[in-house]
């Protein structure tokens, strides 16, 4: 049992490890610029993320944060004046485990995500 568990740890701390590094995702915008996500902290504490968002441009912008399961657990839209904006979203105070972050153009379509995980 003992062994197990030790076993279930390890693995859970290494999975945790790997998943909080890739916090930067990089995608290409319409005007071929590279768009960088960036989820700090990682993992999320207290219900609220903040995310760096480098390379856009000067458009309206969606953001959508869904859970493990994909359901909305939060929306943000706004315009973005400059190619790099910070963005603070609270989540539901039941937001707990993984997360899936989507920048999306006013055309509608999804131009960028990322991963990230909520403990508290």
């Amino acid at each position: 049992m003992k062994n197990g568990l030790t076993a279930l740890l390890l693995l859970t701390f290494v999975s945790l490890q790997c998943f909080s590094q890739n916090t930067d995702d990089k995608t290409q915008n319409s005007s071929n610029n590279q768009i960088t996500l960036t989820i700090m902290p990682n993992p999320v504490r207290n219900n609220r993320v903040i995310v760096k968002l480098e390379g856009l441009n000067k458009q309206q912008y969606n953001i959508r944060i869904l859970n493990n399961s994909g359901d909305l657990s939060a929306t943000d839209k706004f315009n973005s004046p400059t190619s790099t904006t910070f963005r603070m979203i609270d989540l539901k105070r039941s937001f707990k485990g993984y997360g899936r972050l989507q920048l999306i153009d006013e055309q509608g379509k999804i131009i960028g995500q990322s991963k990230f995980l909520a403990v508290d």
